[in-house]
């Protein structure tokens, strides 16, 4: 049976989920509940969660705070997080952990049960994958891997043996979508039996495996990439794995230099399509772009309305870095996230940074989850294509743009009105607020105090003033009504948001 701990500090909220649970055929028995984080670590000492339901927001430590404890005992544990909170950094931190759902209060019965029934099928799936993997195998890799002294015990086990006296490279495989992983670890033991290369795997966290392909050939790696070839062969459609393999090391006791070499080949996988095998190499050059001649490139052509040269100029980069070995996946990413800061900027200039057509927050989310370059193209091609249509819609470069400026000219007024914003652009109130709602799909009053907030958000972080001075600042009258619009706006009060941010 599955068992499954509820974490919440809010009672009628556990409770709820444990009926839910109930209903969908789970057994009282297998289910532990917790009122707060510390309860929830103490009752592990005693029970084995293969799911855990948790809420994130509560007193003395954050769900995902207690994820990432229960993940470091459990590694196999699947995650469900639920919350009354739609807060984009609890939502950051829930996807590194790689939870299966994030699901806001009140619960909604059918998305619970979608989101339970998915966490136990991945929850059996890996008990059937630990349960084809080698155990003893498993363990044997665990110590060359990291080139650890292996236990006498071990020392007698026949294939460890083998893998001493033997050429040896290590290789990673990491799922990109959802299917069978053992259907790919049969096919690869399969294939690999066709030839004279021997095999080891074990699973990981998450549905990796790492291999470790040993033979006395000196065609080792011609072997493992017809190897490689025959399980892509084997994937069914909309199967998408990442594949890579460190050097070829003449003895098995360098087994841990090849699997150096197989992360850092992983990470060079990163530029190239999925479902194929990417070998480690040296790093051919050093990196020799100009990051802010890139991005000031950007924001010149997009304020000069070239929407065209943009996208050849995303393009260009694209090339450059297609199958290269000129910097880590990590300095990609940097580079396309201050791409997206200089759009930012250039919406900024315009008025537009707090539209709801564009969020900085989602764009370097974005960015920052990508697993392929092919996927920070797509992101910055779309984003630039949306700006031009945008620009282009009708009224904008007049009547829409006149707002908007008048709004950030403005904003500090308290007494600012849809009237002197309609007045100042020579318009009538009505007229400009059906505009305004129809090519923005926000109200000017909503817009103002998005503005207004966001002005404020910067005051907090990177000033030392008062609240009542930023609030003035700001277009606020009374510092108390500033703190209400912004807790509505942030769901923080601004100290919180200062305590949580700077």
């Amino acid at each position: 049976m599955i068992n499954i701990m509820i974490v919440d500090d809010e009672t009628p909220s556990r409770r709820q989920v444990l009926s839910e649970l109930i209903h969908l055929g789970y057994d009282r028995k297998n289910i532990c509940e917790a009122q707060n984080s510390t309860q929830a670590l103490k009752q592990l000492q005693n029970f084995k969660p293969d799911i855990l339901i948790s809420d994130i927001s509560m007193p003395k430590m954050l769900g995902t705070d207690l994820a990432q404890k229960v993940l470091e005992v459990y590694p196999k544990c699947k995650i469900i997080f639920f919350t009354g909170y739609s807060d984009k950094e609890y939502m950051k931190a829930a996807i590194k952990l790689n939870v299966v759902d994030y699901l806001e209060k009140p619960l909604d019965s059918a998305e619970f049960a979608a989101a339970v029934k998915k966490a136990e099928e991945e929850s059996k799936s890996l008990s059937s994958q630990e349960m084809f993997a080698d155990e003893t195998g498993a363990q044997v890799l665990e110590y060359i891997f990291k080139n650890q002294p292996v236990p006498d015990d071990f020392k007698n086990f026949p294939q460890y043996k083998a893998i001493i006296n033997s050429r040896v490279i290590a290789a990673i495989i990491i799922p990109q979508s959802d299917f069978n992983l053992s259907a790919v670890a049969k096919n690869l033991i399969n294939s690999a039996k066709q030839s004279s290369v021997n095999i080891i795997n074990r699973y990981k966290n998450n549905g990796v495996i790492e291999v470790l392909f040993y033979s006395n050939t000196i065609n080792l790696k011609q072997d493992t990439e017809k190897i490689f070839r025959a399980v892509f062969a084997g994937l069914n459609d909309g199967e998408v794995i990442k594949c890579a393999a460190g050097s070829v090391e003449k003895s098995g006791k360098d087994t841990y230099i090849s699997y150096e070499n197989a992360v850092c080949a992983m990470d060079n996988a990163f530029f190239y399509p999925p479902n194929r095998v990417v070998f480690y190499t040296e790093q051919a050059e050093k990196n020799t772009l100009d990051s802010e001649k890139i991005t000031n490139g950007f924001y010149n052509l997009l304020t000069d309305e070239k929407y065209s040269e943009a996208k050849a100029l995303a393009e260009n980069l694209y090339k450059h870095l297609y199958k290269s070995n000129i910097m880590m996946s990590s300095a990609a990413k940097k580079l396309y996230y201050n791409i997206s800061e200089v759009i930012y900027k250039f919406f900024k200039n315009y008025f537009f940074s707090y539209n709801n057509e564009y969020s900085l927050y989602d764009n370097a989310f974005n960015i920052l989850e990508a697993k392929s370059l092919d996927d920070l193209h797509k992101h910055i091609t779309g984003t630039i294509t949306r700006i031009e249509q945008l620009v282009n819609t009708a009224d904008f470069n007049s009547l829409v743009k006149s707002a908007l400026l008048y709004m950030e000219r403005n904003f500090q007024n308290p007494n600012l009105s849809i009237v002197d914003i309609a007045t100042g652009c020579n318009v009538n109130a009505n007229y400009l607020c059906g505009t305004f709602k129809s090519i923005t799909g926000e109200t000017i009053n909503h817009y103002v105090n998005n503005l207004r907030i966001n002005k404020a958000k910067n005051l907090i972080l990177d000033t030392n003033k008062s609240i009542a001075e930023i609030s003035k600042l700001c277009g606020f009258n009374d510092a108390k009504y500033f703190c209400k619009v912004f807790a509505k706006y942030t769901n923080h009060t601004p100290t919180s948001f200062k305590k949580k941010f700077k």
